[in-house]
């Protein structure tokens, strides 16, 4: 769903909220008034053409994503308040303005009752209409009552409809209007709906209100009222209409005022379903720098707040920054939160920003593994890649090279809290391998130059010196033998 955020109704829709907003695009007008009961005629879609509307815009009551015929709770009974707007001005003969709350009620019955507006009584008439019980679009005309002008302007009026059995009653301030025997005692899961209404026009240029509308209720199965915390919007034709031109009319939800809203000319016009309320208030803290805007402010129901354009990364120097590490979303941190939120309450989100410390590494030799940017307050673990370099010619060959032994005035392993460079210390040694296999070639080399020794020395002596050796060896080898025994 698309974000609806109102910075400023002004903005918005060109007009102030309150009593001011009943004054724009008003042209002069005269009273006429009209006494007693009317049937009024002219306001039916049976009369319509190929080329004339019935332009519907206004909210339906929600429940969950459920509204209008999907409502999902069966109702007996709606009602809603409408400001009286008595500065409004009609040319075509055939139009009227309506403003109404009604019930699509089963097999094609329907009930609606609020003010209307027309040519012949220029200012506000409460009236009511429905359709009969069985009823075929195609043969529809007004059954209902006009009644006595309503007012003064910008008057505050309550409008409802209930049922007693199959006997749906209008009624206005709470004062009976008219009754009729619908055939139906509820609305088997339809939802109430408020709309204003320029009927059997010709054109987009009949200006349409704007008229404020608050409190739109529905009465349950046991008699008990509602005030509907959902609300979406309504934009379409009424029953007969054309549907060729675009409905040209908008609606607007008042921030921070659940259930109230305003219909008619001059207005955004959002799409069809749309939720108008309830609404939400966000507030994002610790953006302070200068390159965004602060999107805080009031949020409609499942809007969407993309903030992932904030810095990953604040520099502070050249060794220090701030790292985005995920939101605080009322109080709870997310630290894989992408930054897109989806506001379903009020909601206080703040970034997460941790310090952080660079770790450089001086060496002239190997590649240093793990420096980079630490979180102060982490634990470091730097090495080197190679640790041992072999010498180049016939040393290295031997396995003569430069080894590694650490960091000069640091251990391998510390902890961060300040930017650091270590140095690294190389000392000359043999290889791991070379120190295990040169003191054993060194050794075999000392017992050969020994053997080659005696050898040599075993040719210099005389034939006497040989026998005398021998025969010595062999005496003590039989000495030797003869102790054993």
């Amino acid at each position: 769903m698309r974000a609806v955020k109102l910075q400023s109704l002004k903005t918005l829709c060109n007009y102030p909220k309150f009593d001011t907003l009943l004054k724009i695009l008003l042209v002069n007008s005269t009273t006429l008034l009209l006494t007693g009961i009317l049937v009024f005629v002219a306001f039916s879609p049976a009369y319509a053409t190929s080329n004339r509307y019935w332009f519907q815009v206004g909210a339906y009551a929600a429940n969950g994503n459920g509204y209008g015929d999907n409502f999902g709770i069966s109702i007996t009974g709606a009602s809603v308040e409408i400001r009286v707007n008595t500065n409004q001005h009609i040319n075509d003969p055939q139009t009227a303005l309506a403003y109404w709350v009604g019930i699509d009620l089963p097999e094609n019955s329907f009930i609606q009752v609020g003010y209307i507006i027309t040519t012949q009584n220029e200012v506000p008439h409460w009236y009511w209409e429905y359709f009969h019980h069985n009823a075929v679009s195609s043969t529809l005309k007004f059954n209902g009552a006009v009644g006595v002008d309503i007012g003064p302007n910008g008057t505050w009026y309550d409008f409802s409809i209930q049922a007693s059995g199959t006997i749906w009653t209008a009624y206005v301030n709470n004062s009976s209007v008219g009754s009729i025997d619908l055939g139906v005692t509820d609305s088997e899961g339809s939802g109430p709906y408020a709309v204003a209404e320029a009927a059997d026009v010709t054109n987009t240029y009949t200006v349409l209100g704007p008229v404020e509308f608050r409190n739109l209720q529905y009465r349950d199965l046991s008699g008990s009222w509602h005030s509907n915390i959902e609300g979406t919007s309504l934009v379409g034709y009424g029953v007969g209409s054309a549907t060729t031109t675009p409905n040209p009319y908008g609606i607007v939800s008042f921030p921070n005022e659940n259930n109230y809203w305003v219909a008619g000319s001059n207005l955004n016009q959002p799409e069809q379903g749309q939720k108008l309320w309830p609404w939400h208030y966000l507030t994002v803290q610790n953006l302070t720098w200068r390159t965004l805007s602060n999107p805080s402010g009031w949020y409609v129901d499942d809007s969407t707040v993309n903030l992932a354009n904030v810095p990953q990364t604040i520099p502070l120097s050249q060794t220090t920054r701030q790292q985005l590490n995920g939101w605080y979303a009322n109080g709870l941190l997310e630290p894989y939160s992408d930054g897109v939120f989806s506001i379903t309450q009020n909601m206080t989100i703040a970034p997460n920003y941790v310090q952080q410390s660079l770790v450089q590494v001086k060496s002239s030799m190997g590649t240093p593994i793990g420096a980079g940017w630490y979180n102060d307050g982490a634990t470091a673990n730097i090495t080197m890649q190679p640790d041992f370099i072999p010498m180049k010619g016939i040393l290295g060959g031997v396995g003569l090279g430069w080894k590694f032994v650490g960091w000069q005035n640091d251990p391998i392993s510390f902890e961060v809290n300040a930017p650091v460079t270590l140095v690294a210390v190389w000392q000359i040694q043999f290889s791991s391998a070379a120190a295990i296999l040169l003191p054993a070639l060194f050794g075999l080399g000392v017992m050969v130059l020994v053997i080659r020794r005696l050898i040599s020395s075993e040719d210099k002596r005389t034939p006497y010196q040989t026998r005398h050796a021998f025969n010595f060896n062999n005496r003590f080898l039989t000495a030797s033998q003869k102790h054993k025994n």
